[in-house]
């Protein structure tokens, strides 16, 4: 059965809403992995040989491995799809009292409900560190953890209400 976690946000602008994180499916999550090992590395030619000896034996291990010190020189073109996939497995729950019913995030309602991008960045981090943390074979995501831990909620400058008749 896949791995579920509730995450209610305390401080700035989505203080206080709650989100379920849904953990991808092995193969699912898989694929996601070897698409940003692609994103990463490009060719097969391109992986760097303790990477594409750990993708023998798994994806995930391979791009935790990776790092994601090499992301910084990726284009939005190679990883918007990869971003828009994290997000489809996060959902807002309306009523913490009953955390199964959800209305699921993607791009056409994301800012229904999130009203920071802070938010929006923390949720995908929650969505990796719950997929990898669950599929790598003892590999430790502790950075990843403590960078979550570590980032506010919201690092948004707090801006005046939208207007009614915007």
């Amino acid at each position: 059965m896949l791995e579920t976690k509730l995450i209610t946000i305390e401080k700035g602008r989505d203080e206080g809403k709650t989100f379920r994180i849904r953990e991808m499916s092995s193969l699912q999550l898989e694929k996601w992995c070897a698409r940003a090992l692609i994103a990463i590395f490009g060719s097969n030619a391109d992986i760097p040989p303790e990477v594409a000896e750990a993708a023998q034996n798994s994806n995930t291990v391979a791009l935790i491995q990776a790092g994601m010190k090499c992301m910084t020189g990726l284009t939005w073109d190679k990883v918007e799809s990869l971003y828009d996939e994290l997000l489809r497995q996060v959902a807002v729950v309306p009523d913490p009292a009953k955390p199964e019913a959800v209305v699921g995030l993607h791009n056409g309602n994301v800012e229904n409900f999130v009203r920071s991008a802070g938010t929006i960045l923390r949720l995908r981090g929650e969505v990796l560190a719950l997929c990898l943390g669950f599929s790598t074979d003892g590999v430790s995501l502790d950075s990843l953890q403590a960078l979550l831990n570590s980032r506010p909620a919201s690092e948004t400058t707090q801006t005046s209400p939208m207007s009614s008749d915007a």
